[in-house]
This record gives structure tokens, sequence and C-alpha cells, in this order.
């Protein structure tokens, strides 16, 4: 049996990147990678994965974030 679990942990949203979209993050992914080939298949997995999330969930907007969330 699992420990519990409080419900109410305060959300922390830290930022750790400039970018301001979902195909700006993706974008940036790519560019650190060295070969040409990795990036090809990075590319296909990132859009994939992207694609099956809400839209914007991967870079929060600051029209989310409240008073309450911290950032570090």
């Amino acid at each position: 049996m699992s420990p519990k679990v409080p419900a109410n942990l305060p959300i922390t949203l830290v930022r750790a990147t400039r970018a301001e979209s979902d195909e700006a993050l993706l974008k940036s992914w790519l560019r650190s990678l060295n070969s040409p080939h990795s990036q090809r298949n990075f590319e296909v997995t990132a859009r994939r994965f992207v694609a099956q999330l809400p839209e914007g969930a991967c870079v929060p907007q600051p029209s989310r974030m409240s008073a309450t969330h911290s950032a570090a």
C-alpha cells in the first residue's frame, strides 16, 4: 500500500527555457543535437509527444501563473 500524500501540495513552476511556444522549445532542443540523423529521429519522437499534450502544455504561459505559484 502506498503512503498517503496530502492533496494540497504547493505547485512550483520552474522556467528552464526562454521558449515562448511549444514549437520554439522543440527547435531549441533540436539545435542541441549534433548529428542530422539524431535531429531527425528526435524531431519525429518529440512532435508525436507534443501532439498528445494540451496546446501550450510544454511552455507555461504568463497568464496561467498566479501569485500563489512560486518560480524558482
